[in-house]
């Protein structure tokens, strides 16, 4: 999802709940709008300021409460619990379709400089769990695709920073994409 748990965590969204770590409560207000306070105070002081984007995971904890606007909900046939976590699944062209019209959002409402993205791959493996993303690959080959599951993971990833690319570049040529290297 497009913050750290699948909720907007710095601005105000139709598409995705408040984040808890500014109120306490995932969906509350706080009053404010975090993010265009901070755009407009780092730009006064000549500073740019950078959305970061976790486009998949949805869930720290996946027993977690959460808002009915919340990513896990709305997208609950796309959700994968995963771990002690809640993941959207990357082969999931709707996932996808969310995590760009929210990216759509954030260029068209606010003067960020950049956007980043972490966390923008399939989580990594756990001893003697899968990553149960069978629906999209089946749908995926039911519709005449031939990858491997490897390769079918690689290619959903590979889509999103593509379309996220294009996006951007389509949307506001001024704002840097990029996205983080995991060591």
């Amino acid at each position: 999802s497009p913050c750290s748990t699948g909720d907007v965590m710095w601005y105000a969204s139709a598409l995705e709940p408040w984040s808890r770590f500014l109120t306490g409560t995932q969906g509350t207000s706080p009053g404010w709008d975090p993010l265009a306070f901070a755009v407009d105070e780092g730009h006064k002081r000549g500073l740019e300021v950078h959305a970061w984007i976790n486009p998949y995971r949805g869930l720290v904890n996946a027993t977690s409460q959460v808002d009915p606007l919340h990513p896990t909900k709305t997208l609950a046939s796309h959700t994968i619990k995963y771990g002690t976590q809640a993941w959207m699944e990357p082969g999931a062209p709707e996932v996808r379709a969310h995590i760009l019209d929210v990216i759509r959002d954030i260029l068209t409402r606010y003067d960020v400089d950049g956007l980043h993205f972490d966390d923008y791959f399939y989580p990594y493996p756990i001893d003697g769990q899968t990553f149960d993303d069978a629906a999209s690959y089946a749908a995926f080959t039911a519709g005449g695709g031939t990858l491997s599951l490897d390769d079918f993971r690689r290619q959903s990833v590979d889509a999103l920073v593509e379309q996220t690319a294009d996006l951007v570049a389509a949307t506001r040529s001024d704002v840097r994409f990029g996205v983080s290297k995991d060591e």
